[in-house]
């Protein structure tokens, strides 16, 4: 199968991604550049809904990638900042892509060097450091995988904004971004439940799909240039957290040890639930999709080939009855004693970092997206709102109602 070599600027840009089923190899080529993917077959970490999703794909190119279905955000037709952030391309749930950028030559052309500036040796030698290793171009560029956020209830890797072209070109670096199964479709949890049929509805597959298409792009990193050692997870809100359980999880721990995560850790209150929790919000969504929970743990069979039968819109939508407020989503990780085996705050304080680099900081004002659609009464979008006092206090409190009354007190002053 041929990867498209894709022309962007002044450098071509290698797209290829992953796929499944059967044993093969993918040669892509761009004017001077060629890279041979290997791809092998792969069995799905946990069955979840259908017998699609399970496998990574080749695609010809980044636009005919397909995203899982989810909900689409329609409250300001015609509003961009509201437009951009949903899918662009057709939703299915077969929906597991990988899309890697990879600039055709080592070193950018028209006199460019690796750094931007202008081409000389000493410029790239100072842009390929990392940490106290020289990097240099034969042995492969830095790779960087992007994982993008969502609440884990929506997202796309194909969004515009993470289009990759310019950054793999003049940063001289591969990018790779991935789809992964979020919402009830990547984060169902029944198993404590379901004796016996655990795998049905483990839980976390979302990050076992995250899982899988980091280990395949170390596994294959020289056959698109990249260099395994050089690897560097990167991500915003729920991406941000998966960055986080990716260096954290037992399941994928020493697989790659440079994080950057923006806006997410694993510790959010958003961004992790019990299993207890993740339970009862399954058990809602199997009522609320008619297919009888009475049934869950003496005939789960019925009840999980009922669920595959639902209309997979018809889940996306009902899956969000469970939504309990601002940042209260229906779906997270879950401590499921497998990917992670205890509560992230135990994990953070437990865990080795001896080795890994990790850049943490924050998306300015990106809380005011959430202000907008969970107090849309308050607010408008297209001028500048004063809040009186009261409705500031309703707010705060409503946003922080599970934190103490001095953490509120102490937010509510800092604000």
């Amino acid at each position: 199968m041929a990867v498209t070599a894709l022309s962007s600027g002044s450098s071509n840009i290698l797209l290829s991604s992953y796929f499944t089923d059967v044993s093969t190899t993918a040669t892509a080529t761009a004017t001077t550049a060629t890279a041979t993917t290997a791809a092998a077959t792969i069995s799905p970490a946990f069955p979840s809904r259908s017998l699609t999703c399970f496998s990574y794909h080749i695609v010809r190119a980044l636009f005919t990638v397909l995203v899982l279905v989810q909900h689409i955000y329609e409250y300001f037709p015609g509003f961009s900042g509201e437009e951009i952030w949903n899918p662009n391309t057709n939703v299915s749930e077969d929906c597991l892509f990988i899309n890697i950028w990879a600039p055709a030559k080592a070193r950018i052309r028209h006199g460019r060097g690796a750094n931007g500036g202008e081409h000389t040796a000493k410029n790239d030698q100072d842009h390929m450091q990392h940490g106290l290793i020289a990097q240099n171009s034969s042995s492969g560029l830095p790779i960087l995988i992007w994982i993008y956020g969502g609440g884990f209830m929506t997202g796309s890797a194909t969004l515009d904004i993470y289009n990759a072209d310019i950054m793999s070109a003049v940063g001289n670096v591969i990018v790779a971004s991935f789809q992964y199964r979020v919402g009830a479709f990547g984060f169902l949890h029944l198993s404590p439940v379901m004796p016996g049929f655990e795998e049905e509805a483990p839980g976390n597959v979302g990050l076992w799909d995250q899982a899988l298409a980091i280990r395949w792009l170390k596994e294959n990193a020289r056959a698109f240039g990249g260099n395994p050692d050089w690897m560097t997870l990167f991500g915003e809100s729920a991406g941000s957290s998966s960055v986080n359980a990716q260096l954290m999880s037992p399941v994928t721990r020493g697989l790659v040890k440079r994080g950057m995560m923006q806006s997410g850790t694993m510790n959010a209150p958003w961004s992790h639930m019990t299993s207890e929790k993740a339970v009862e919000i399954g058990k809602s969504l199997i009522n609320d999709c008619n297919c009888n929970v009475s049934l869950l743990t003496e005939n789960p069979q019925a009840v999980m080939a009922c669920m595959r039968a639902v209309d997979a819109k018809t889940i996306s939508v009902q899956q969000w009855n469970s939504y309990s407020g601002i940042l209260s989503f229906p779906s997270a990780p879950t401590i499921d004693g497998a990917f992670l085996p205890a509560d992230p705050m135990t994990l953070l304080k437990t865990a080795d970092l001896n080795g890994y680099d990790i850049m943490i900081g924050n998306v300015k004002d990106e809380g005011t997206y959430f202000l907008l659609y969970d107090f849309i009464d308050y607010f408008d979008k297209d001028e500048a709102t004063s809040l009186p006092r009261d409705k500031y206090l309703e707010i705060m409190n409503n946003i922080f109602n599970k934190a103490t009354q001095a953490e509120r007190e102490a937010i509510i002053f800092q604000y």
